[in-house]
C-alpha cells in the first residue's frame, strides 16, 4: 500500500512523464494536421499553429474522454498508481529512443501497449488474467489493422473526386482548411487520452488536483503540453 507521501511523489513524476510524452506527441504530430497547409501555401505557419491549437483544444475537450476512458478503465481493469507511471514511463522511453533512431512509430501503439504490460504485470503478481480485459484488446488490434486500409481508399476516393470537380482555387483553400481543422479536432479527440488517459481511473481518489471533473483537467492538461511541443517544435 502507497504511504501518503509516496503516493504524491509518483503522482508528481506521472504528470511530469505525462506532460513530457504529451509535448513529444505534438512536436511529433503536428505536421500530420498542418503540414499540407503550409506547405500548399494555404495560409502561413503561424495561422495553421493557431488553426492546430484551437482544433485540438475542441477535440480533446469534447471527445478526448473516449480514448482515456479506454486507455484508464478498459484495456486494465483496474489499473492502479504503479501500473500508470510505469506505462507512462515506458511509452516515453520508447518514443523517444525510435525519435532518436529515425524510426516513424505510433504514439497510440506505444502507450496503450505499454499499458498492456503493466497489466500483465498485474496479472503475474495477482496470479490471475481477469484484470486485462481481452476483449478491448483485441478491438484495438482490429483498428490498428482496419484503419491504415481504410484511410488509403478514403484518400483514393476524395482524390478521384476532387479531381473530377476541378475546384477553383479559393474554394480548394477554404475545403482545405476546414479539412485541417476536422484532422486537428480528430487528433485532439484521440491523441490527449494516449498522454494522460493512463490516469483517468485515479480520477476523484488522488488528492489535490484530480478532485472534480478528473477527466476535462486531464484533458486540458494534455492539450496544454501538446500544444506546447507543437508550437516548440513541430516546424521541423
Amino acid at each position: 500500500m502507497l504511504i501518503k507521501g509516496n503516493m504524491e511523489l509518483l503522482i508528481f513524476l506521472g504528470l511530469a512523464l505525462a506532460a513530457m510524452y504529451a509535448f513529444a506527441i505534438g512536436a511529433n504530430d503536428m505536421a500530420n494536421v498542418i503540414a499540407t497547409l503550409v506547405r500548399g501555401r494555404v495560409t502561413s505557419y503561424r495561422v495553421a499553429v493557431l488553426i492546430f491549437t484551437v482544433s485540438v483544444t475542441l477535440g480533446s475537450l469534447l471527445q478526448g474522454y473516449m480514448v482515456m476512458k479506454t486507455l484508464g478503465k478498459g484495456v486494465v481493469k483496474n489499473l492502479d498508481l504503479y501500473g500508470a507511471v510505469s506505462a507512462s514511463l515506458a511509452a516515453l522511453t520508447w518514443v523517444l529512443v525510435a525519435t532518436k533512431l529515425g524510426l516513424p512509430v505510433s504514439t497510440s501503439q506505444s502507450v496503450t501497449s505499454a499499458v498492456l504490460g503493466s497489466g500483465l504485470a498485474i496479472a503475474f503478481t495477482s496470479g490471475t488474467l481477469e484484470g486485462v480485459n481481452i476483449n478491448v484488446v483485441k478491438t484495438i488490434i482490429t483498428s490498428w489493422m482496419i484503419s491504415p486500409v481504410l484511410a488509403m481508399f478514403t484518400a483514393a476516393l476524395a482524390y478521384i473526386v476532387l479531381e473530377k470537380t476541378r475546384l477553383n482555387e479559393e474554394t480548394t483553400k477554404v475545403l482545405a482548411l476546414a479539412i485541417a481543422f476536422w484532422n486537428g479536432y480528430s487528433f485532439g479527440a484521440n491523441d490527449v487520452g494516449n498522454a494522460t488517459g493512463v490516469y483517468l481511473a485515479l480520477a476523484g481518489s488522488l488528492p489535490f488536483l484530480f478532485n472534480v471533473r478528473g477527466s476535462i483537467l486531464l484533458a486540458l492538461y494534455g492539450t496544454l503540453f501538446i500544444a506546447l511541443g507543437g508550437s516548440i517544435m513541430g516546424k521541423k
